[in-house]
């Protein structure tokens, strides 16, 4: 017995007949049906998007399109998917009923004739695709004629499958270093590479060729890499493959050799190189030429202040300049400690005096083309170094690495005549009480560059109510500088009590123009620090005179004003009192509690205190006699 085939006419014919008696009609005595064949038709179409010039990182999707083309449903299916080497799941819609690994699976209890179910699954290229790799992806679909477990199965299946295709590594690499360098000066190359292209990039190789007037070369690299040298060849082997997108550095660091001439070129080729097929080489070397200069120097000398002054500070200043167009490099700057003078400092690049020789100098890693840099150092002309002592500065000079330099000769000052006094402090101001004294303390210095043979000293006339006294009133012989200076003193006495007095103290010197020192002293008045109440008696009674008793502690004898608040509206005031307890009476004519305050006010400021008094009734007790009647 044959299938039956989709559109096969299946004729089904019955009939009836009598046996033991004759029909004459039999036209209507038999009849048939015929019925069609349906099936379904499973049918699978597959898309990747996008196809081609994939890269690491991308997203893939993947769309199936499941239909049943036949004429009638299409059970239990199963819809499969397998994704290739190299492309990982991320999702899928509809959720699908298992996935393991590449494997994902999706069960369709039925679908219609004519209809369609869409599924999507987004995909990831992963890191380790090669370069122009073919990733194919196959699925499909299988299916029933009938719902559920039957006798007799017959399965409809297809399948489809798509592929996409990879792109390609591209390596870029650029080379920097210095337009300019001296002999004996450090070079740095710096060698970036970036892979912009789509897959990664394997044995990756860069290759570095080296000028032969290139000395103590050190390398390093960013990432992991092996080195071997050749002669001026260095050849870097990375451990670990150039990922898509990723970037890298090698650092080569060099010395200009010290015979490299004037004006010749150092030219420095590099490379870079991987095993992966790489179609666009184009920006895989590049080269760097740099020129040998020389440097020119020069030094010169200035001096501040221009004349020297006798146990004063000064100050030369050591100014480097390099016109030439090549960089110096490691200087040596030298200069001699002048005779009557004391070392005190220097500044600028690193620098340090050796007392051995009276010999300061300077190291400075660099200075550049076209610039100049300043160094100084500081001395004390000493304090005997008079009025017309000549201070010379011998030979100075600079070298550098490039076997260039210069040397100045010496640089000669003369002290001058100067006659110049100075009062330390110039100026004082403290406050005092009432009757009280202070002290102050200058120092009269010397800043001229000679010998002060008598210095008069003198007080303004103090003001009424003031005294001052002033020690010495002369200085026979004050010698030059800070450490020859001489103590002055001035006394001042408070006799007032309130009020200031400003002292101005003169020094004179020969006629010289005056130096002054004013000391202004205040007189402060003392916020009164304790006040307190006392009455008498302790239990008034209304109508019964009660005495208070009011005291204040204050250091200041300014008058001071008094007021007495009894509580009921009474109150006494006393102005201009000089003494520090206060005495007033008063009566109540109520028994009841009164708060007493008692203010005290001075020139410092107001201090009160308070009390509650209690008044008692005034009680009138009568004898009580007792009789007897009969």
């Amino acid at each position: 017995m044959s299938i039956a085939q989709r559109g096969d006419i299946l004729l089904n014919t019955a009939g009836i007949a009598a046996l033991a008696t004759t029909e004459q009609a039999l036209g209507n005595n038999s009849d048939f049906i015929t019925t069609t064949v349906v099936e379904p038709e499973a049918h699978i179409v597959k898309v990747m998007a996008p196809s081609t010039d994939l890269g690491s990182g991308d997203e893939v999707t993947v769309t199936l399109t499941v239909s049943n083309t036949g004429s009638s449903p299409l059970y239990d299916a199963v819809v499969t998917d397998t994704l290739p080497a190299g492309l990982s799941f991320q999702s899928a819609l509809p959720v699908p009923d298992a996935q393991a690994g590449a494997a994902i699976t999706w069960t369709l209890s039925s679908l219609g004739a004519g209809q369609q179910q869409v599924y999507t699954v987004i995909a990831l290229v992963e890191e380790t695709v090669g370069a122009n790799e073919t990733l194919t992806n196959r699925a499909g679909v299988l299916g029933d004629s009938q719902s559920g477990a039957v006798a007799e199965q017959r399965f409809y299946t297809d399948t489809a499958q798509a592929m996409v295709t990879t792109g390609y590594p591209d390596l870029t690499f650029e080379k920097s270093g210095p337009a300019v360098r001296s002999p004996n000066q450090s070079i740095v190359y710096t060698l970036t590479y970036t892979n912009t292209g789509k897959v990664r990039a394997v044995d990756v190789q860069i290759t570095d060729t080296l000028p032969l007037s290139l000395t103590n070369v050190v390398s390093s690299t960013s990432a992991g890499a092996t080195a071997e040298r050749v002669g001026q060849t260095i050849t870097w082997t990375l451990n670990d493959p150039v990922s898509r997108n990723a970037s890298g550095q090698v650092l080569v660091t060099a010395v200009v050799a010290g015979t490299a001439q004037e004006g010749s070129v150092l030219t420095n080729s590099a490379a870079i190189s991987t095993a992966t097929s790489e179609p666009d080489k184009a920006d895989n070397g590049d080269l760097v030429t740099t020129t040998v200069r020389m440097p020119s120097l020069s030094i010169t000398k200035t001096l501040d202040p221009e004349e020297p002054l006798t146990a004063q500070l000064l100050t030369y200043t050591l100014t480097i300049s390099n016109s030439g167009l090549g960089d110096a490099t490691d200087l040596l700057i030298s200069d001699t400690l002048p005779l009557s003078t004391t070392y005190h400092s220097c500044g600028g690049g690193d620098c340090g005096f050796n007392s051995g020789n009276d010999t300061i100098t300077w190291t400075l890693p660099l200075l550049p083309a076209g610039e100049q840099t300043p160094v100084i150092f500081t001395v004390l002309v000493d304090s005997g170094a008079y009025s017309s002592t000549v201070i010379i500065n011998q030979t100075f000079a600079v070298t550098c690495a490039q076997g260039v330099g210069d040397a100045g000769g010496p640089v000669t000052s003369t002290v001058p005549l100067r006659r110049e006094l100075e009062l330390e402090p110039p100026a004082a101001q403290e406050f005092i009480l009432p009757g009280a004294q202070v002290v102050y303390t200058h120092t009269l210095i010397n800043w001229g560059t000679v010998v002060a043979p008598a210095v008069t000293l003198t007080v303004s006339d103090p003001p009424a109510g003031w005294a001052y006294t002033l020690q010495p009133t002369q200085v026979i012989s004050l010698d030059v500088g800070a450490a020859a200076g001489k103590l002055v003193t001035l006394t001042v006495q408070s006799l007032a009590d309130s009020g200031n007095a400003a002292a101005t103290i003169t020094a004179t010197w020969e006629g010289v123009t005056e130096t002054y020192a004013v000391d202004t002293t205040n007189i402060d008045c003392v916020p009164i620090s304790n006040i307190s109440i006392d009455y008498t008696p302790t239990t008034p009674r209304i109508g019964q005179t009660v005495t208070f008793t009011g005291t204040v502690a204050t250091n200041c004898t300014t008058p001071i004003d008094y007021i007495w608040d009894f509580g009921d509206g009474a109150q006494v005031e006393q102005t201009g009192v000089g003494q520090t307890i206060s005495v007033a009476s008063h009566l109540y004519d109520d028994d009841a509690d009164y708060t007493v305050t008692f203010t005290a006010t001075n020139c410092g400021g107001s201090a009160h205190d308070t009390e509650i008094i209690t008044v008692n009734p005034y009680n009138i007790y009568l004898p009580l006699v007792l009789r007897s009647y009969h």
